[in-house]
């Protein structure tokens, strides 16, 4: 099978959309797959770049270590009864 746009080309690939045959020259890859010249995602087209920063710009250092809080590990009493308490126990 040949290139839909290239004739003489033989076909490596198939639009995920169409189902159009296309040579290497005529394929787009995109988002993981392969799509035709017309049927690119617009998110594809045209890749967003970041503004330049502006020259008096200073790249903000490390952020500084969080304080660690101390815990108490030692307590007066133990949370559960030291003797096992009756009615008629003193």
């Amino acid at each position: 099978m040949n290139c839909a746009n290239h004739p003489e080309a033989p076909a490596v690939a198939f639009c995920r959309e169409c189902g159009k045959a296309m040579c290497q020259d005529c394929q787009r890859p995109a988002l993981g797959s392969i799509y035709c010249q017309d049927h690119v995602p617009v998110t594809a087209q045209t890749a967003a770049t970041p503004p330049p920063l502006p020259s008096d710009y200073v790249t903000p250092g490390p952020a500084p270590p969080l304080p660690i809080p101390r815990i108490r590990l030692r307590c007066r009493r133990p949370w559960w009864p030291t003797r096992l308490r009756t009615p008629f126990s003193r």
